[in-house]
């Protein structure tokens, strides 16, 4: 009998007449809860600490129980490619239709996968070790990823390759698989390390190109994206994930420019004002500066009027005490009058 003919032996051994699995049953590190799979394709491959299960078939329920230290070490990558499919990982849920990638990271929550129809799935764990210094932080993970991705697509295939041929997989060099397939670990853990900490980056580099370029009324949006080479989605996804929006920071940095121009250049006329600031009218300067100041464009250039006058009072109180000061060191104290009376 066949390697993978003994596994599907085992996996369906307890099944009833329904047909239905009983609770027990394992691929891999998953547990069956019960599926349907008299008519599902179903094989694992071990290779050293890296585990690649596969399921063409379904409906089923698998369950993921870290209970001891190594498996709350482990990652978890849930390829899924058609059918519906939920993942549930403590308080997170997932739900993929069609397409998708789950990653559940190194934890002790049970993890429970719901394949609801027909689908073909692998599972991909591999311990934090083999993938070291590389780490993911499940606060910069969406739970999906976009499977028009080359490294998605060209991992699952390999694996979903590996895991069917378990009889290659045995007489193949040990060593070359296990390298490879950690090789493909890291590829995965690499290409959603760049997506995540580099958010830090890229809102970082977002920041900077909208200090050096608000002033330009055409720089939108969209024009920030394309010139970082992202989507706009993915713009605003890292700067939702920081309590901001790109269209709100890229409009501060036009008003601060607007109170800047109207603070120095107090007769310049609101039009100028709004062109060299980067708004596209005056009517579009006024709505921002009630927006951020609740006061009309009028009010505001009053005020700032005000606070100059009032700053141009305290400079010249202390250029005149600097002033005295300069002349009590070159000349000594002059309150004796020494340096006002006239010479006999």
């Amino acid at each position: 009998m066949t390697s993978r003919a003994v596994l599907e032996d085992h996996l369906l051994r307890d099944v009833r007449d329904d047909h239905f699995l009983t609770v027990g049953s394992e691929l891999g590190e998953l547990r069956v809860v019960s599926g349907h799979l008299r008519h599902s394709h179903v094989s694992s491959v071990t290779l050293d600490t890296l585990t690649v299960s596969r399921i063409d078939g379904g409906p089923v329920s698998l369950t993921w129980k870290r209970i001891d230290a190594q498996r709350q070490q482990r990652y978890l990558f849930c390829f899924i490619a058609g059918g519906s499919t939920e993942i549930t990982d403590d308080a997170r849920r997932s739900s993929i239709h069609g397409a998708g990638l789950h990653v559940v990271v190194p934890g002790q929550t049970t993890v429970a996968i719901e394949i609801g129809r027909r689908s073909r799935a692998v599972f991909f764990s591999f311990h934090r070790s083999d993938v070291a210094p590389l780490m993911l932080d499940e606060t910069l993970l969406s739970g999906r990823s976009g499977t028009s991705s080359p490294i998605y697509q060209v991992a699952f295939g390999y694996l979903w390759a590996l895991a069917s041929l378990t009889d290659a997989a045995s007489s193949a060099p040990k060593e070359a698989l296990s390298d490879l397939t950690r090789h493909t670990a890291r590829s995965l853990m690499q290409a959603f390390h760049t997506s995540s900490t580099g958010d830090l980056d890229l809102h970082g580099r977002a920041r900077r190109l909208i200090d050096r370029d608000h002033a330009y009324a055409g720089i939108g949006i969209q024009h920030i994206a394309s010139e970082l080479c992202v989507s706009r989605r993915t713009l605003e996804r890292v700067f939702s994930a920081r309590g901001e929006s790109v269209a709100e920071v890229l409009r501060v940095a036009r008003i601060n420019h607007a109170v800047a121009l109207m603070r120095s250049r107090p007769d310049l006329l609101f039009d100028v004002v709004a062109r060299e600031s980067g708004f596209g009218s005056v009517a579009s300067l006024r709505r921002s500066v009630m927006l951020e100041h609740g006061l009309q464009l009028s009010q505001l250039r009053k005020q700032l009027q005000r606070e100059r006058e009032n700053a141009g009072e305290h400079m010249h109180v202390r250029l005149r005490s600097h002033r005295r000061a300069d002349l009590q060191s070159r000349h000594g104290d002059v309150r004796d009058g020494a340096h006002t009376r006239a010479s006999p």
